[in-house]
């Protein structure tokens, strides 16, 4: 994803037309933005603010693309994300660019690596170097990129697929707990990992969802046993799940 920064917002110290690949800032503003050059490059939306308050009132505004920065000196691309270069000029007017989210960058949050994603939580399960399952905040993880909860995820390595759990603790999804199949499940229980609570009832009304190679099961859980951590559900399992990754 594109750097971002708080109150990113600069003014431009004179107009340019549509084809300056070079501006300037006014003096000091340079550092109201993020650095290019050390950050990465990123989107600015460039708009009169003299007459528009809201850039997406400005019938001439453009998104622009930062890719180096001298002080206050910017080498922008222009007429990103399907916007056209105009000319930013008008005399009397004062023109500002505004690093601000863009439609880009939810495309970009779809595709961004684990290593560069806030963690919710941090409860996640790693067991090679190409598959990351993640039970939060509806999220998955597979080959370092994020999956809609409702999307099945399966390892990519059939020598490494094995039973996944994870526990939704309420309506705001916060991670009670995940991990493997401890032992073979019954047809509507299940065995959580060592590191489960040893407190009897303590997933009680909860959710929980196995997931095995591509496929998941979600159920409701109706009793806890804390001594074997043992789980039982409102249904039977489709498949039960086991210990095996076969």
């Amino acid at each position: 994803m594109d750097p971002k920064k708080n109150f990113a917002k600069a003014t431009l110290s004179t107009g340019y037309d549509s084809n300056a690949t070079i501006i300037t800032l006014a003096s000091g503003d340079g550092s109201k933005i993020s650095n290019p050059d050390t950050e990465g490059p990123f989107d600015c939306v460039w708009f009169n603010s003299t007459d528009y308050k809201d850039p997406s009132d400005d019938p001439n505004v453009e998104i622009i693309r930062v890719i180096s920065k001298s002080t206050d000196t910017l080498q922008i691309q222009r007429a990103k994300q399907g916007t056209t270069a105009k000319n930013h000029n008008l005399s009397g007017k004062i023109f500002k660019l505004y690093q601000s989210i863009t439609a880009k960058d939810w495309t970009d949050f779809s595709e961004t690596p684990i290593n560069e994603w806030w963690q919710v939580n941090d409860i996640y399960k790693k067991y090679d170097s190409s598959t990351i399952y993640h039970s939060g905040k509806h999220l998955h993880f597979v080959s370092g990129r994020p999956f809609r909860w409702d999307q099945e995820v399966g390892s990519q390595n059939p020598a490494e697929r094995y039973w996944f759990y994870g526990i939704i603790k309420d309506v705001y999804n916060k991670d009670a707990h995940s991990g493997t199949v401890a032992q073979n499940s019954g047809n509507n229980t299940i065995y959580l990992g060592s590191s489960a609570s040893s407190t009897n009832d303590h997933y009680n009304g909860m959710i929980i969802k196995v997931t095995f190679s591509g496929a998941s099961q979600i159920r409701k859980i109706i009793d806890y046993t804390g001594s074997t951590r043992m789980i039982t559900i409102d249904s039977n399992w489709t498949t039960n799940p086991t210990t095996s990754y076969s």
